[in-house]
């Protein structure tokens, strides 16, 4: 009997004991996950002050004498060319005061013979180069760049339609030193579960954007619609030589701020460039696993500051929906801890939703929070590890 007791003694021990250490495992995930929200909540919140401070009419001023060289790297877009190439007849800018570079980066479509076809009846300046050897779209702007006749550069996708006065606003634009130019861009409508989340995505994204520009902090652009002196490309070496794909939009940024060259925001709805969404999601995701694979060569520190916290914030999100169900004790502290990051979340996406006109997707968010955690979780690891396909190539 006493041998009995002894083995019931020692197994309700061993019990507690574990269930404490459980307990305290718990605290110490609680105390992390609000450390980690409140550092989350306080970044947005700074981000959100930015954005507010963004005048509500951008003055522009409306004469300038500046020339500028379009700069477009292509490969099949045989789909969305031509519509790109219609949107720059618009422009309000007298047509000899720009000229349109167009990079061919080893096309397999018929994309080449459009543009040639279109060019025989345009009374825009195109030209046209094909890139021979390497297969980079970095490469093929550094060869439209290398033969650009006007001091300002601007680039856009082949994929792309930019607003009538996209030129105009981008000469007058560049004074008191200004080097780069950020602008807007936003995805085509498209009503479904694909076209919903990567558009709440991208304002999500656009936000941060610009509400760190107004603080002087510009940590990511976007090469839809981008702008720069062609001697400051110059000067800073032209784009990075990482064995990346992509990323010759934040990596040139990066460069430009590491040699502090001024960089300035064109933030106006009248701004607008407007890009296609990706139509399925498997093509979506291997565009987010393509972003995600460069972020290992990031070397801002604010851009990895609150890349870090995004991650961290959302990777602990996933721990505390499993608290919120299987734990009772501290399910109301999980509650409040994802709630809150659904606030300040809302808050900067309505923002940003009211300047692109999309406020309708707003009755998505609910549904985008609670995947979102699983998503960006996944899409970093597998960023870092994973292949991924991009215009017929698949990229290590």
């Amino acid at each position: 009997m006493a041998f009995k007791c002894c083995i019931a003694c020692n197994y309700w021990y061993f019990w507690a004991k574990k269930n404490s250490t459980s307990s305290k495992s718990l605290i110490i995930l609680i105390y992390i996950s609000i450390f980690i929200t409140l550092i989350y909540v306080i970044s947005i919140t700074y981000v959100i002050v930015g954005w507010l401070s963004i005048p509500k009419k951008n003055k522009i001023a409306t004469v300038s004498t500046q020339k500028i060289s379009v700069v477009i790297a292509y490969r099949n877009e045989a789909q969305h060319i031509i519509n790109c190439l219609k949107s720059f007849e618009k422009q309000t800018i007298t047509k000899t005061d720009f000229e349109l570079i167009l990079i061919n980066d080893h096309s397999e479509d018929n994309s080449k013979m459009l543009i040639e076809t279109y060019r025989k009846t345009s009374n825009l300046s195109i030209l046209c180069y094909d890139l021979l050897e390497v297969t980079s779209k970095k490469e093929a702007l550094t060869l439209g760049i290398k033969n650009a006749s006007h001091p300002i550069i601007a680039c856009t996708d082949a994929d792309c339609e930019v607003p009538k006065n996209w030129l105009e606003n981008i000469a007058a634009s560049f004074e008191e030193n200004t080097a780069m130019l950020l602008g807007p861009v936003a995805f085509n409508t498209k009503y479904n579960s694909v076209g919903i989340f990567q558009t709440l995505d991208m304002l999500a994204i656009q936000g941060i954007t610009f509400g760190m520009l107004q603080h002087q902090q510009p940590i990511i652009n976007n090469g839809a619609n981008l702008a720069f002196l062609k001697k400051d490309f110059n000067l800073v070496g032209g784009y990075d030589q990482h064995k990346t794909p992509s990323g010759d939009d934040v990596f040139l940024l990066q460069k430009f701020i590491k040699n502090k060259l001024k960089i300035n925001g064109l933030i106006s709805p009248q701004q607008i460039v407007k890009t296609q969404l990706q139509p399925t999601w498997e093509s979506f995701f291997q565009q987010r696993l393509r972003w995600a694979s460069k972020s290992k060569y990031y070397s801002n520190k604010s851009l990895i500051y609150l890349s870090s916290i995004i991650y961290a914030t959302n990777f602990l999100q996933i721990f505390i929906y499993l608290g919120v169900v299987l734990v009772d004790k501290y399910y109301i502290v999980g509650i409040i801890l994802l709630l809150s990051k659904w606030f300040f979340d809302f808050i900067l996406l309505y923002l940003a939703a009211k300047f692109f006109s999309k406020r309708n997707y707003l009755y998505y968010v609910v549904g985008m929070q609670l995947i979102y955690p699983i998503y960006i979780t996944m899409i970093v690891f597998l960023g870092m590890i994973s292949s991924y396909k991009w215009k017929n190539r698949i990229y290590q």
